[in-house]
């Protein structure tokens, strides 16, 4: 019990600063504002200030440390033991990576989304590859097949909505990959599929970290709707652990340190996240559940080291972690704020700036009914807003154009997490949320956001049972 003791000292505090600054992290912030690649990003100059290289140095402190932890875990029987039970059940992974994406696929195809909860279906066709792709992965006879259609779905995404965008996704490539390799004889071919998983998935976790720093607004509009995840800190300051937290996670998945205790923690983490943040939570986040089920399984993989396992000394895999954290996380930060400047500077130049919002008008919009109409792909909501005429945003290719401020569509969030898109009166409701309290947020068709002295307009709607 003593030798035991230490590893589950550590890993006990492991698991509470994980557990304490992760559950916000783990909320993907696209699924829960109203985000616009024309919100200014903060320039690396700005994002490497005082606070980040505080927590940057006490971060590499910590990955130089857990190396130690993790020697003293592979020291104990029992963590052997629960290694050996697990790794005995890793023919399991393929099933749990297809029913995990047949859901996904089926819900995302059900909602007209394309792989997560943010991205719309570009085309009818599209979802109709999504619900082909839940077939042959519930049929599982040609998983090379199903994976080359998840990579298929990825790329779609990147000409509808730009790599920018998708590589908060790269996970799902990751998960294709698996499929395809495992249904490779050859053991060398084979094994690649831990390892590229691992890599992509660590590095969406790296790169979406950085989003929380880089588009800090976004993140502190998440927090404003659920401030009891602050657990008493100030908001950026909360925000910026919660960065560092998620760059540290995706760190240790692609240098393989760590894979078994922390897909652990991090499930665990998303489950209690999903008491906040609700079934867009469940969506978005099944396809990493899938990914962290089969580090679970695997470990860091058999065929190839992990990079950790480079150095046997204890001492040089301790610096090499620290140093390496370093040096990777200042690599995708300055990869990520230079993207970010070309993302923006493509979207005011496709859209132009983000226009100002603008006083409602007299009298101001006001609900006068609602209505949950059953669609051929689910429920529809129907609204008639007094003074409000829905109409699609105009053609961002007609830059001079401007509309009325009694016409636009809207926004419908509940809990700050968008549930509908307004373009007319009727809209999809991308998640069940029956009997609940929305809020509806109004933009005329050029974009500008309409308010009420001062502050955004916000009409509430009572969803009915």
């Amino acid at each position: 019990m003593r030798r035991l003791a230490g590893p589950i000292a550590m890993g006990t505090a492991l698991v509470v600063v994980v557990a304490g600054l992760t559950t916000p992290a783990a909320a993907h912030v696209k699924w829960f504002s109203d985000f616009d690649f024309r919100d200014p990003p903060r320039p690396f100059g700005e994002v490497v200030d005082g606070r980040f290289l505080v927590l940057l140095a006490l971060t590499a402190v910590a990955m130089g440390v857990l190396p130690l932890v993790d020697d003293r875990l592979d020291g104990s029987s029992l963590y052997r033991t629960i290694n050996t039970w697990l790794a005995a059940r890793r023919h399991h992974s393929v099933d749990v990576v297809r029913f995990s994406m047949a859901g996904v696929l089926l819900i995302t195809w059900a909602s007209r989304a394309l792989l997560t909860p943010e991205l719309a279906e570009p085309a009818d066709w599209v979802g109709w590859v999504e619900f082909a792709l839940v077939l042959l992965l519930l049929w599982g006879r040609v998983n090379e097949i199903a994976g080359a259609g998840l990579v298929g779905l990825w790329l779609i995404g990147v000409v509808e909505y730009g790599a920018f965008h998708m590589l908060d996704y790269l996970h799902i490539i990751g998960l294709g990959v698996f499929l395809i390799v495992r249904a490779v004889p050859s053991l060398e071919v084979r094994g690649l599929g831990v390892p590229v998983l691992s890599l992509t998935v660590g590095f969406s976790l790296m790169w979406l970290g950085f989003e929380k720093l880089v588009y800090p607004e976004w993140g502190l509009a998440v927090l404003g709707t659920e401030p009891i995840l602050r657990l008493g800190l100030p908001a950026d300051f909360f925000l910026d652990g919660a960065a560092f937290v998620e760059i540290a996670l995706g760190f240790l998945l692609v240098i393989g340190l760590l894979g078994r205790p922390l897909a652990v923690v991090v499930t665990g983490v998303f489950v209690l996240s999903t008491l906040v943040f609700g079934r867009v939570e469940i969506i978005g986040h099944t396809p990493v559940h899938a990914a962290l089920v089969v580090f679970l399984l695997h470990g860091p993989g058999s065929t190839y080291p992990a990079p950790i396992a480079i150095h046997r000394s204890l001492r040089l895999r301790s610096a090499f972690a620290a140093v390496n954290f370093v040096v990777l996380a200042l690599v995708v930060g300055v990869a990520y704020t230079a993207a970010a400047r070309v993302q923006f500077d493509n979207a005011v130049a496709e859209l132009g700036p983000l226009p100002p919002p603008v006083e409602a008008t007299s009298p101001t919009p006001s609900l006068t009914s609602v209505r949950v109409i059953d669609g051929p792909t689910g429920p529809d909501v129907h609204l008639v807003i007094d003074g409000w005429t829905f109409a699609p945003p105009l053609d961002p290719a007609n830059d001079s154009a401007t509309g009325p401020i009694d016409t636009g569509y809207g926004v419908l969030t509940v809990d700050g997490a968008v549930i509908a898109r307004f373009d007319d009166a009727q809209a999809p409701l991308w998640t069940d949320v029956d009997g609940v309290t929305a809020l509806l947020d109004l933009f005329t068709v050029d974009g500008r956001r309409i308010e009420l002295d001062g502050e955004p307009l916000r009409i509430e709607v009572q969803l009915p049972s």
